[in-house]
């Protein structure tokens, strides 16, 4: 029990502040190290503390740690597959098992709804199941414990989709090979010597329900039933996934199959249903709005995202307006939709920018803790593609102001630096209000979404150079952070910046010969060589620059 309680609690105390872990444990300010979180090994981890819990393992860490990382992998419910990190929903039914890890954990915690969501993801996934990231050794390993949850009919009928695979690993000796991914994703032949045996017996040892893994506890998930069985199943139906998707055969469906498919349990057919549908020549849009004010939310969601996919199809005016209203809804995934089918109507969808702004601008601790609304509408309005990452033409500077302080506060990375675009699009005058949240997101970074969390602090030191504010040239050096992954690139661009305040950039002097030194002696010393000679030659440079240079401050009035 010692053991166990140690273990238990080095995974607790190694969790991120958002609930998740990455390559190695979190740093000791709560943020994942690498480029970010990894939900393979983290629904693993918080699999394990459960069931430490349940061997008898209390401690109020332990519950706070499960706690965190239900609410992060929960919020996937109803949206789409488990994803690489902290990400949008993965549009197919399965990423290499973690929909099949995800049924597991929810029905160990005796969370129907979730528990029931996941196993059917990972039933219909069927077809999905050879590729994975570096493989598809953790898609086979969780794929079976997943399924089972949804009864002994669902796993019948996805054995009879699956077990020539099983049959094919078999070999002479009683040991299952690993076949690999048919597209190659082993990464260079460095992940192809698995042994597989122990992965295809956990599927063969359900039967025995000896352990909780495959059984013990009886689920929480209903049994499905015949003809939920074969709607689980037909929504795998159609897809192979290459990487030339040369087995997709939704274009061989009839337009109504397409339109039933946007009431789909199944996030990923709605999806690809919505995506054949703009192929067609039909006319669509006034089924598609009849259907945005369905009883049913799947039907809503399937209408939402075709509505977008439409574009100059559809009459822009009608469709905005059915959106618009959308994004009032109480309903939170239906709001998410609407913003991302607006920002793929384009220039038509920016008489929505104002309700946009305004629900950005709000912040709704009780139902979205993690702000993923304020997230998807950072993208759906930021963004390069997004209604107004190009121009802030005619947009009221009160509230887009209001708006980008919150979004400046998100807790994703990614969603931060879409904000970049206000940043090149707006006079100082219309900026010196928000310098002080800008200066706040290049101190504080994002708790999650390491791996783009540099974008909105590069642009802010930029910003503040542009503007020459003298606090950022400190910032230029606090940036860089040369014991973290991206350095180089991060070094690279704030010297480029620092060297834009030319002259008054001797301040600076003293930590730009030290930061000479640290790299010399950096463990990645011969890599950095570069920005070592980057470094001596900005630091020659500012030495023999002469003349003044006007600087500002963030608290000039």
């Amino acid at each position: 029990m010692p053991g166990l309680k140690r273990l238990a609690l080095e995974a607790a105390h190694g969790q991120s502040k958002v609930g998740t872990w990455g390559h190695r444990f979190a740093l000791p300010d709560g943020r994942v190290g690498g480029y970010g979180c990894m939900n393979s090994p983290g629904i693993p981890l918080t699999i394990s503390m459960v069931l430490a819990r349940k061997a008898g393992v209390k401690d109020a860490d332990l519950d706070l740690a499960i706690n965190r990382s239900v609410r992060f992998l929960r919020w996937y419910v109803d949206k789409g597959a488990i994803p690489y990190g902290d990400h949008a929903p993965w549009p197919g039914h399965e990423d290499n098992g973690k929909c099949s890890m995800a049924a597991v954990l929810f029905d160990l915690l005796g969370d129907r709804e979730a528990a029931s969501f996941f196993a059917k993801m990972s039933t219909a996934a069927y077809d999905e199941r050879e590729r994975g990231h570096t493989g598809n050794f953790f898609n086979i390993l969780w794929a079976m414990p997943g399924v089972s949850r949804c009864g002994p009919l669902a796993s019948a009928a996805y054995w009879r989709e699956q077990s020539w695979y099983y049959d094919l690993a078999r070999g002479w000796d009683g040991r299952f090979r690993y076949q690999g991914s048919p597209a190659g994703e082993e990464e260079h032949g460095k992940y192809s010597d698995w042994d597989n045996t122990g992965t295809y017996l956990l599927a063969y040892a359900l039967p025995l329900k000896g352990l909780y893994l495959t059984g013990k506890q009886p689920s929480s998930v209903q049994p499905l039933k015949q003809p939920e069985v074969d709607d689980v199943i037909a929504a795998g139906l159609g897809y192979f996934s290459t990487k030339e998707n040369d087995r997709f055969r939704y274009s061989e469906r009839s337009e109504q199959d397409l339109l039933d498919g946007l009431s789909s349990w199944s996030p990923s057919v709605r999806k690809r249903s919505a995506s054949e549908l703009k192929n067609r020549k039909g006319e669509f849009e006034s089924g598609l709005l009849k259907r945005m004010v369905s009883g049913d939310r799947y039907t809503r969601y399937g209408a939402a995202e075709a509505l977008g996919q439409l574009g100059g199809k559809a009459d822009a005016t009608v469709s905005v307006n059915t959106l618009i209203e959308a994004m009032e809804s109480d309903d939170l995934v239906l709001r998410i939709l609407a913003a991302e089918a607006l920002k793929n109507l384009g220039a038509p969808a920016r008489a929505a920018v104002p309700v946009m702004l305004e629900r950005l601008a709000k912040t709704d601790r009780k139902n979205d803790p993690r702000g993923m609304e304020q997230r998807f509408l950072c993208f759906s309005l930021f963004d390069r593609r997004g209604l107004i990452g190009r121009s802030l033409d005619g947009i009221d500077r009160k509230l887009l102001l209001r708006a980008v302080r919150v979004g400046l506060q998100n807790e994703d990375g990614r969603a931060r630096g879409s904000l970049g675009s206000v940043y090149r699009n707006l006079t100082y005058d219309e900026i010196k209000p928000l310098l002080p949240a800008v200066h706040q997101a290049i101190v504080e970074p994002a708790p999650s979404g390491i791996m783009f969390a540099n974008g909105i602090r590069l642009s802010g030191v930029e910003l503040l150079a542009r503007h020459r504010i003298r606090e950022g040239m400190p910032l230029c050096i606090q940036v860089m952070e040369i014991q973290k992954w991206g350095k180089k690139d991060r070094i690279t661009k704030c010297l480029k910046t620092l060297e834009t305040y030319g002259a008054a950039a001797k301040t600076v002097l003293p930590e730009l010969r030290q930061l000479e030194k640290d790299l010399r002696s950096h463990s990645e010393a011969r890599m950095l060589g570069p920005v070592t000679s980057q470094v001596q030659t900005l630091i020659k440079k500012i030495d023999n620059a002469t003349g003044t240079v006007e600087l500002r401050s963030i608290s000039d009035p």
